[in-house]
């Protein structure tokens, strides 16, 4: 009984030490398995070759990555190449023991100098699609709490056909709390765009949001300092089957106060515009239209089904003043329009000159 007792505790003994040894040694045992087994993972989902400069962190309370760069690029899906100079992602294991969210409120995610380059127009195959007739069905399970993210010096290049889209020096900031809405705020230091329907430019970007499993709040979104969204509300308790979406957009010397539902079989939305300004609109586009201006009020609605969206249901009704095209004054346009059943009507239709 002793000499076996003693065996036990040989082997016990001989097992930790083993165990030991190999965190130790886990730069030299467990970072190159970690670094071929994301490699093999990240080639198999996007055909992307990655090469994994170094491996790090004591894997029990942080996992750290660096220099990641793009050797292949990628065959299949939009993403093109992926580079980060570094990554860090912090946990508390023990705060499993208390729940998801806890644990969940316990990772702090750090992500410096990434660079993303995306083909939006890409004919090659992406990832895995949902089959033909096959829909997602019940709700859509939503963290209680996001985790800490704080994003530095990244930059992301969306390309089509034939337009480019350049965000630099983007910043993300994402502060959990527990019991209330997560704020979140990002900047886009140069946001620049290519498009042959608009004349290209560069302007500044801010976002501040606030995170909650019933809802996703865009308290304010501004252009180089100029607000351009406030209050935008989007309405996760329904997901997938439902997104309500409602707020007020500015742009133009103007403002658009909507509401919309997008669902998964047809889409509702209402619309009330106020005051824009359409000479400030039409400078935006390339190449010159029509010399128009004047300060432009509608109120729409339109209800669409995606099945047949050529029955699209539609209420038009339009007003524009003090309005000018081409050098001539119009004092007043107003029209009241509408589509059902595949055809279009006009109402009424009332044009003063000046």
């Amino acid at each position: 009984m002793k000499r076996t007792l003693k065996w036990c505790g040989v082997l016990l003994a001989a097992s930790i030490g083993l165990l030991l040894v190999a965190y130790a040694l886990r730069s030299v045992i467990l970072a190159p398995w970690i670094e071929r087994a994301l490699v093999a993972t990240v080639a198999e989902h996007t055909g992307l070759g990655l090469r994994v400069g170094a491996v790090g962190g004591s894997y029990l309370t942080d996992f750290t990555l660096s220099d990641v760069r793009t050797v292949r690029p990628a065959q299949r899906g939009p993403v093109r190449s992926a580079e980060i100079r570094g990554l860090r992602i912090s946990y508390n294991l023990f705060t499993l023991f208390s729940g998801t969210d806890p644990f969940l409120a316990s990772i702090a995610l750090d992500l410096n100098g990434a660079r993303v380059e995306v083909d939006l127009g890409s004919d090659a195959p992406g990832g895995s699609e949902t089959p033909a007739g096959e829909e997602a069905s019940g709700p859509l399970l939503l963290p209680g709490v996001l985790s800490a993210v704080r994003v530095s010096d990244t930059s992301i290049l969306l390309r089509g056909p034939d337009y480019r889209v350049e965000l630099t020096e983007v910043t993300l900031d994402v502060q959990p709390h527990l019991g209330s809405p997560t704020p979140i705020r990002a900047t886009v230091s140069t946001l620049s765009w290519e498009h042959p329907a608009v004349r290209p430019g560069a302007a500044a970007v801010t976002a501040e949001l606030e995170y909650s499993p019933a809802q996703l709040v865009l308290r304010a979104l501004a252009v180089d300092g100029h607000p351009l969204a406030e209050d935008v509300q989007m309405g996760l308790s329904d997901l997938p089957r439902m997104l309500p979406v409602s707020g007020v957009l500015r742009a133009f010397g103007g403002a658009a106060e909507f509401r919309a539902r997008v669902e998964q079989t047809r889409l509702d939305i209402q619309l009330a515009l106020a005051g824009l300004e359409l000479e400030e609109a039409a400078a935006l586009l390339q190449p010159p239209t029509l010399s128009v201006g004047g300060r432009l009020f509608a109120d729409a609605s339109v209800q669409l089904d995606w099945a047949r969206p050529e029955l699209l249901t539609a209420v038009l009704a339009a007003r524009l003043e003090g309005g000018r095209v081409e050098g001539a004054p119009v004092e007043r346009l107003a029209i009241e329009a509408g589509a059902a059943d595949g055809r279009a009507r006009v109402e009424k239709l009332v044009a003063r000159l000046g």
